[in-house]
Order: C-alpha cells, then sequence, then structure tokens
C-alpha cells in the first residue's frame, strides 16, 4: 500500500501552530498591560497636577483676601492674635516666635508646621472654594518701619528732603510706610496637596 505526502506530513505535525499562538498571545497580553499601566501613570499625574493647581489657585484666593483686608479705609487691628500680628512690638514678635520643642526653626519650617495654622493663629478665607479639602488660611504681620525711613537717609539740607541713595540730587521723601507681609496656605482636595506663598504689601497714604 502507498502512502501519499499529505499523510506522512500530516503525521509530523506536532502542534507547533499552537505554541506559536500562545507565544503571540503572552506577547500581546504583555504589551497590553504595560499600556495600562502607562495610561493609569499618566491619570495619576494629571490627577497630582490638578490638586497642586487647586491648592494654588487657594493659597492666591487667601493670599489676595488678606491684600483687600489691608486695602480697606481702616487699617485692621493688630491684637498679636488670631492671624494679626505686629512684629514692631515684643509681643508681636513673642506671639509669633519661630519656634518648634523650644528650638529656634527656619521661616519656611516654621509656615509648614500645622500648628501655625489653627484657628487662633490664622484668618480663615470668608468665601466658600469647590473642590478644596479645607478653607484656605491666611497671616497677616506688620513689619517694623522699613528703609524708607527718613532716618535712614543722610538728611539733605530742605527737611522734607532726603539724599538720593546714588549721591545725585535730592528727591522728595518717601513717606514712612509700614510694610505688611502676608503668608497664605491653601490645600487641594486632599490634606497632602499644599501650597504656601507670601507677599509683601503697602497701604496707601
Amino acid at each position: 500500500m502507498k502512502v501519499s505526502h499529505w499523510a506522512i506530513t500530516h503525521h509530523k505535525q506536532r502542534g507547533a501552530a499552537l505554541i506559536v499562538g500562545l507565544i503571540m498571545l503572552l506577547l500581546l497580553t504583555l504589551i497590553g498591560v504595560a499600556g495600562m499601566r502607562d495610561t493609569l501613570l499618566q491619570e495619576k499625574m494629571v490627577g497630582n497636577m490638578r490638586n497642586r493647581e487647586i491648592a494654588l489657585q487657594a493659597a492666591e484666593s487667601a493670599l489676595r483676601a488678606g491684600e483687600a483686608q489691608l486695602g480697606a479705609i481702616n487699617e485692621p487691628i493688630f491684637s498679636n492674635s488670631s492671624g494679626l500680628y505686629d512684629l514692631a512690638t515684643v509681643a508681636g514678635k513673642a506671639a509669633t516666635a519661630r519656634l518648634k520643642s523650644g528650638a529656634p526653626v527656619t521661616e519656611q519650617a516654621y509656615w509648614q508646621q500645622d500648628s501655625s495654622w489653627t484657628a487662633a493663629n490664622s484668618i480663615v478665607y470668608p468665601f466658600t472654594l469647590d473642590d478644596v479639602v479645607n478653607a484656605p488660611r491666611y497671616v497677616i504681620e506688620r513689619l517694623p518701619i522699613s528703609m524708607t525711613d527718613k532716618s535712614q537717609y543722610a538728611g539733605g539740607s530742605d527737611p522734607n528732603f532726603v539724599t538720593d541713595i546714588t549721591g545725585g540730587s535730592e528727591v522728595p521723601e518717601v513717606a514712612s510706610l509700614p510694610d505688611y507681609r502676608i503668608t497664605a496656605r491653601g490645600q487641594g482636595t486632599t490634606a497632602d496637596a499644599v501650597v504656601i506663598l507670601q507677599g509683601t504689601y503697602r497701604r496707601r497714604q
């Protein structure tokens, strides 16, 4: 009996197509999993960026609220508590002592302490903001008279003028006005997203 070539070839097949198919399926699965992980990572990155942006906008809102409070007709009363401190006074300096466990800390570390932002130490933003986990807060510090104080300059011949710092002609005196430092803290959709902004403000005469 004569056996055909087709029959012999069919007899020698050992399931190679199945193995190749399984390998291809495994590769496609790995590619799909890698793509899914990359998508999830990008989604987390976008979420974190949005979270920080919300915290930044909250801090900016609180900073503007502090400027608006200083821009009112009457200057706020600096009682050296509840977020209003006069650093030109001993009581004001004592109330905002940059201390942690009795040891001095840097300005940055001081504002990063949660205890610096309690209801007794700061002012809450007066309006409602969406998506924030906590309302932003701010602190206003009245700084000592700065270099605009006439006594800090060499006196000119006219008591209403001060000598220009370049040594040139005399210039009209700049009124001795205090500067105010506003520090604002905002949080995003979670308490982990925190942004702290700081600005200096001077009231009009």
